[in-house]
Protein backbone atom coordinates (compact mmCIF):
# COMPACT_ATOMS: atom_id res chain seq x y z
CA UNK A 1 0.00 0.00 0.00
CA UNK A 2 2.96 2.52 0.59
CA UNK A 3 3.53 2.39 -3.02
CA UNK A 4 -0.33 3.21 -4.03
CA UNK A 5 0.18 5.79 -1.11
CA UNK A 6 3.36 7.26 -3.24
CA UNK A 7 0.83 7.60 -6.46
CA UNK A 8 -1.28 10.82 -6.34
CA UNK A 9 -2.69 11.15 -9.14
CA UNK A 10 -4.88 8.62 -11.36
CA UNK A 11 -6.54 9.00 -14.77
CA UNK A 12 -7.67 5.75 -17.46
CA UNK A 13 -5.99 5.87 -21.12
CA UNK A 14 -5.99 8.81 -23.22
CA UNK A 15 -5.46 7.60 -26.47
CA UNK A 16 -7.02 8.22 -29.69
CA UNK A 17 -9.71 5.38 -30.29
CA UNK A 18 -12.51 5.39 -32.19
CA UNK A 19 -15.39 2.57 -31.34
CA UNK A 20 -13.25 0.58 -29.73
CA UNK A 21 -10.36 0.99 -32.51
CA UNK A 22 -6.66 2.58 -31.93
CA UNK A 23 -7.10 5.66 -34.52
CA UNK A 24 -4.02 6.79 -36.23
CA UNK A 25 -3.72 10.70 -36.71
CA UNK A 26 -3.88 10.24 -40.69
CA UNK A 27 -7.14 8.85 -40.17
CA UNK A 28 -8.49 10.98 -37.87
CA UNK A 29 -6.93 14.47 -39.34
CA UNK A 30 -5.61 13.75 -42.26
CA UNK A 31 -7.07 11.69 -44.57
CA UNK A 32 -10.54 14.08 -43.99
CA UNK A 33 -8.91 16.82 -45.20
CA UNK A 34 -7.00 15.88 -48.37
CA UNK A 35 -8.99 17.38 -50.65
CA UNK A 36 -9.22 20.81 -49.26
CA UNK A 37 -7.50 23.46 -51.26
CA UNK A 38 -5.70 25.10 -48.48
CA UNK A 39 -4.09 21.71 -47.42
CA UNK A 40 -1.01 20.18 -48.49
CA UNK A 41 1.03 16.76 -47.70
CA UNK A 42 4.35 16.05 -48.67
CA UNK A 43 5.71 12.51 -48.07
CA UNK A 44 9.17 11.59 -48.62
CA UNK A 45 10.44 15.31 -48.50
CA UNK A 46 13.49 16.96 -47.64
CA UNK A 47 13.35 19.77 -45.53
CA UNK A 48 16.27 21.89 -44.52
CA UNK A 49 15.19 25.52 -43.45
CA UNK A 50 11.45 27.07 -43.61
CA UNK A 51 11.08 30.77 -45.04
CA UNK A 52 9.26 32.39 -42.35
CA UNK A 53 5.96 33.95 -44.00
CA UNK A 54 3.50 35.32 -42.18
CA UNK A 55 0.07 33.71 -42.29
CA UNK A 56 -4.04 35.03 -41.57
CA UNK A 57 -4.53 31.84 -39.15
CA UNK A 58 -2.42 28.90 -38.74
CA UNK A 59 0.32 26.83 -40.36
CA UNK A 60 1.01 23.57 -38.64
CA UNK A 61 4.91 21.95 -38.71
CA UNK A 62 4.29 18.38 -38.53
CA UNK A 63 7.85 16.55 -38.23
CA UNK A 64 8.07 14.75 -35.24
CA UNK A 65 9.32 15.57 -31.86
CA UNK A 66 12.76 15.76 -32.96
CA UNK A 67 13.12 17.72 -36.18
CA UNK A 68 10.06 20.47 -36.32
CA UNK A 69 12.43 21.84 -33.17
CA UNK A 70 15.35 21.17 -35.33
CA UNK A 71 13.76 22.77 -38.44
CA UNK A 72 12.31 25.81 -36.43
CA UNK A 73 15.74 26.34 -34.80
CA UNK A 74 17.42 25.84 -38.37
CA UNK A 75 15.36 28.40 -39.92
CA UNK A 76 15.80 31.26 -37.11
CA UNK A 77 13.20 30.37 -34.65
CA UNK A 78 14.17 29.59 -30.88
CA UNK A 79 16.52 30.69 -28.48
CA UNK A 80 18.35 33.69 -29.77
CA UNK A 81 21.14 32.51 -27.62
CA UNK A 82 21.52 29.56 -29.11
CA UNK A 83 21.33 30.60 -32.79
CA UNK A 84 23.80 32.82 -32.35
CA UNK A 85 26.02 30.29 -31.46
CA UNK A 86 25.29 28.35 -34.84
CA UNK A 87 25.58 31.46 -36.56
CA UNK A 88 21.67 31.73 -37.56
CA UNK A 89 20.21 34.87 -37.93
CA UNK A 90 17.26 35.27 -35.15
CA UNK A 91 14.12 35.67 -36.83
CA UNK A 92 11.89 34.62 -33.55
CA UNK A 93 13.68 34.49 -30.03
CA UNK A 94 11.01 31.57 -28.90
CA UNK A 95 12.61 30.18 -25.58
CA UNK A 96 10.58 27.24 -25.12
CA UNK A 97 11.27 25.89 -29.53
CA UNK A 98 13.00 22.32 -28.59
CA UNK A 99 13.68 22.72 -24.84
CA UNK A 100 10.74 20.09 -23.33
CA UNK A 101 11.69 16.86 -25.00
CA UNK A 102 11.49 14.20 -22.93
CA UNK A 103 12.25 10.43 -23.50
CA UNK A 104 9.96 7.65 -22.20
CA UNK A 105 12.29 5.17 -20.43
CA UNK A 106 10.47 2.11 -19.79
CA UNK A 107 10.95 -0.53 -16.98
CA UNK A 108 9.32 -3.46 -16.88
CA UNK A 109 9.19 -6.35 -14.33
CA UNK A 110 7.05 -5.43 -11.43
CA UNK A 111 3.98 -7.94 -11.60
CA UNK A 112 1.94 -9.27 -9.45
CA UNK A 113 -0.28 -12.81 -9.70
CA UNK A 114 -3.93 -13.10 -8.31
CA UNK A 115 -5.22 -16.52 -7.93
CA UNK A 116 -6.02 -18.30 -10.85
CA UNK A 117 -9.96 -17.42 -12.50
CA UNK A 118 -9.58 -14.30 -10.61
CA UNK A 119 -7.70 -12.52 -13.66
CA UNK A 120 -8.72 -11.50 -16.78
CA UNK A 121 -5.43 -11.76 -19.47
CA UNK A 122 -5.28 -10.13 -22.92
CA UNK A 123 -4.10 -13.77 -24.26
CA UNK A 124 -7.50 -15.41 -22.79
CA UNK A 125 -9.36 -12.95 -24.93
CA UNK A 126 -7.58 -13.71 -27.63
CA UNK A 127 -8.70 -17.68 -27.19
CA UNK A 128 -12.77 -16.27 -26.03
CA UNK A 129 -15.15 -16.58 -28.44
CA UNK A 130 -17.63 -13.80 -26.90
CA UNK A 131 -14.79 -11.40 -26.87
CA UNK A 132 -14.48 -11.33 -29.85
CA UNK A 133 -17.57 -11.38 -31.06
CA UNK A 134 -18.00 -8.39 -28.51
CA UNK A 135 -15.86 -6.72 -29.97
CA UNK A 136 -16.53 -7.54 -33.24
CA UNK A 137 -20.05 -6.99 -32.94
CA UNK A 138 -20.20 -3.63 -30.58
CA UNK A 139 -16.39 -2.70 -30.64
CA UNK A 140 -16.51 -3.67 -26.50
CA UNK A 141 -15.35 -5.36 -24.54
CA UNK A 142 -11.94 -6.40 -23.33
CA UNK A 143 -10.07 -6.57 -26.51
CA UNK A 144 -10.83 -3.21 -26.69
CA UNK A 145 -8.61 -1.94 -24.16
CA UNK A 146 -5.36 -0.59 -25.99
CA UNK A 147 -2.23 -2.91 -25.07
CA UNK A 148 -4.16 -3.92 -22.01
CA UNK A 149 -3.16 -0.46 -20.55
CA UNK A 150 -6.35 -0.28 -17.69
CA UNK A 151 -5.24 3.03 -15.99
CA UNK A 152 -2.04 5.32 -15.36
CA UNK A 153 -0.94 7.19 -12.19
CA UNK A 154 1.31 9.87 -11.69
CA UNK A 155 3.32 11.57 -9.50
CA UNK A 156 6.19 14.23 -9.36
CA UNK A 157 9.58 12.83 -8.07
CA UNK A 158 11.80 16.04 -9.30
CA UNK A 159 10.54 18.68 -7.01
CA UNK A 160 9.56 20.94 -9.83
CA UNK A 161 5.77 22.03 -10.68
CA UNK A 162 3.48 19.75 -8.86
CA UNK A 163 1.06 20.49 -11.78
CA UNK A 164 3.45 18.57 -14.55
CA UNK A 165 4.36 15.35 -13.06
CA UNK A 166 7.44 13.76 -14.35
CA UNK A 167 6.85 9.66 -13.59
CA UNK A 168 4.17 7.74 -15.18
CA UNK A 169 2.46 4.47 -14.29
CA UNK A 170 1.23 1.90 -16.37
CA UNK A 171 -1.41 -0.69 -14.86
CA UNK A 172 -1.57 -3.12 -17.62
CA UNK A 173 -3.86 -6.28 -17.84
CA UNK A 174 -0.28 -7.90 -19.81
CA UNK A 175 3.03 -8.95 -18.57
CA UNK A 176 6.26 -9.77 -21.22
CA UNK A 177 4.95 -13.32 -20.29
CA UNK A 178 1.28 -12.90 -21.24
CA UNK A 179 1.67 -14.94 -24.21
CA UNK A 180 4.15 -17.24 -23.58
CA UNK A 181 7.12 -15.54 -24.59
CA UNK A 182 5.92 -15.46 -28.63
CA UNK A 183 5.17 -11.67 -29.01
CA UNK A 184 5.34 -9.40 -26.49
CA UNK A 185 8.81 -9.52 -24.83
CA UNK A 186 9.92 -9.45 -28.73
CA UNK A 187 7.89 -5.84 -29.09
CA UNK A 188 9.81 -4.78 -25.77
CA UNK A 189 13.18 -5.75 -26.90
CA UNK A 190 13.65 -8.04 -24.54
CA UNK A 191 16.12 -10.40 -25.80
CA UNK A 192 15.77 -14.15 -25.19
CA UNK A 193 18.72 -16.56 -23.20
Amino acid sequence: MAFIAFLKRFTIPDLTTENGVRESVAEAFIKPNLRRANFDVLIHAHVAKLRVAYARKEVILSAGSVDSPKLLMLSGVGPSDHLKSFQIPVIADVAGVGQNFHDQAILLGISFTVDKGNAWTLFTSLLNVSAHKDYVYRRKGPLSVPIGVEANAWHQISGGDPLYPDLQVLFMSISVATDFGLFVSDAFGLKRK
